[in-house]
């Protein structure tokens, strides 16, 4: 990566295109999987109640296990999309960091934004 001036605005615009759409783009999978998969656990209960005469607990052995498995999933998938975010917004802010002390690279990360667009998700 080119440290100063024209060459590494093209660097830095990459940087933005990851830090505004890419990242972001792939949170809001991982945001509509957690959505969904919290659904999944809303039915569980009822679809593994057993009848009384197989004894036991009413839920069956493999219940409890089965809602650690899913909080496990579940907890991986939050920490995947809040590190997704945090990773987002700390190439956004070394973005404007380097675009704040060197003059022309933030003049021509400029010109390229206006070329290619601002970027945002799913662009």
């Amino acid at each position: 990566m080119p440290d100063h001036g024209v060459d590494l605005a093209v660097d830095l615009y990459r940087m933005l295109v990851a830090a505004k759409d890419d990242l972001p783009s792939v949170s809001a999978v991982y945001g509509d999987v957690i959505a969904k998969y919290g659904q999944a656990r809303s039915g569980l209960d009822s679809v593994m109640t057993r009848p009384d005469h197989f004894g036991g607990d009413a839920l069956g052995p493999v219940h409890a296990a089965w809602v650690e498995l899913h909080g496990a999933a579940a907890k991986f998938m939050t920490d995947t999309q809040s590190s997704l975010n945090d990773t987002a917004a700390a190439l956004a802010k070394a973005v404007e960091m380097y675009s704040s002390n060197d003059r022309a690279a933030a003049d021509q990360l400029h010109k390229l934004i206006a070329e290619r667009g601002e970027p945002t998700p799913g662009r």
